[in-house]
């Protein structure tokens, strides 16, 4: 994680950037738990931003120590969307309770407990 600036004054203000890996994809996923030396912090959600590899690559993971060596990681990560081919059945009780069935390419992205599938707004369980 950065931080940006490193210093402001004793009555606060300063707009801090703090840039990183895993600091959510909304600003709702960070509000309320953010804090600087201890003193919470306000995310102003016209500021927030993510940023994505913006096409399809593979690669490993690397960090580089200042002062010390670099690490690279043994997986490949891919920055990759997933492609919903198929869903069956394609129609069902109002009442639910229907098993679907859904196809396509690249579905395991991401991590599991982020992954949902709803239908015509309702979430499936």
């Amino acid at each position: 994680m950065h931080i940006d600036p490193v210093s402001g004054p004793l009555e606060g203000g300063t707009v801090v950037t703090i840039s990183g890996s895993n600091l959510g994809q909304r600003p709702e996923d960070v509000q309320d738990s953010v804090s600087v030396a201890g003193v919470p912090c306000h995310v102003i959600p016209s500021r927030y931003e993510t940023t994505s590899s913006g096409e399809e690559r593979s690669g490993q993971a690397s960090v580089a120590v200042r002062g010390g060596g670099n690490g690279q990681s043994a997986h490949v990560f891919s920055f990759q969307d997933p492609v919903l081919t198929s869903v069956s059945p394609l129609r069902g009780p109002k009442a639910g309770g229907s098993r679907l069935r859904i196809g396509g390419r690249r579905l395991r992205t991401g991590h599991a407990a982020e992954v949902s599938v709803s239908v015509g707004g309702v979430p499936c369980l």
